[in-house]
């Protein structure tokens, strides 16, 4: 499961309204969204696939953006492994950058992925744990109704001008359709 840290508002560097957000009125994770939102890491971004679809060309890119209420480059802040037993997780720390690429819809400075076997991008972060800090993608998150508290699902891609400027034209086109 991949939770959203947010216990404190220090923590999230917000005022911690986010967290109280009521379960009903959040999304449950079904559907497209698991689609949008699938905890991914895209190969492109980690330099582990050359040949990856062109970010025009992806249905999925516009629909993420529209959709997440955090769309904006991330930087890979920390990389903790946690062991217990034989199971191993990975709590990746990103730094979300200003301004962000769409105006954000949480209040948050950084946010937490914990990845654990289960979460697609398992794999990625266990092969490149040690060149993973530092690394920046173009980051799109959403929160969805969890069993006991919110949980944030997210899809990190490539940090190229390509991905963000067909982000920042969504962002023009909100902007112009609000007016």
């Amino acid at each position: 499961m991949i939770s959203l840290a947010c216990a404190t508002a220090a923590a999230c560097g917000g005022n911690g309204s986010e967290a109280n957000v009521p379960m009903g009125s959040l999304p449950r994770w079904e559907g497209e969204l698991r689609t949008l939102f699938d905890d991914e890491i895209n190969p492109v971004a980690v330099g582990l696939a050359m040949d990856g679809r062109s970010p025009a060309a992806d249905p999925l890119l516009r629909l993420r953006a529209q959709s997440a209420e955090i769309a904006a480059r991330m930087r890979v802040q920390t990389v903790t492994r946690d062991t217990v037993g034989a199971r191993t997780s990975y709590t990746l720390t990103l730094q979300i950058g200003m301004p962000p690429l769409l105006p954000l819809k949480l209040d948050v400075k950084t946010i937490d992925l914990t990845i654990t076997p289960a979460t697609g991008a398992f794999g990625i972060v266990q092969s490149l744990e040690a060149s993973m800090r530092g690394r920046t993608f173009i980051g799109f998150a959403h929160r969805f109704a969890g069993v006991e508290e919110p949980e944030l699902h997210w899809h990190l891609a490539a940090d190229h001008a390509e991905v963000a400027q067909i982000v920042q034209e969504i962002a023009v086109l909100e902007e112009l359709a609000g007016e």
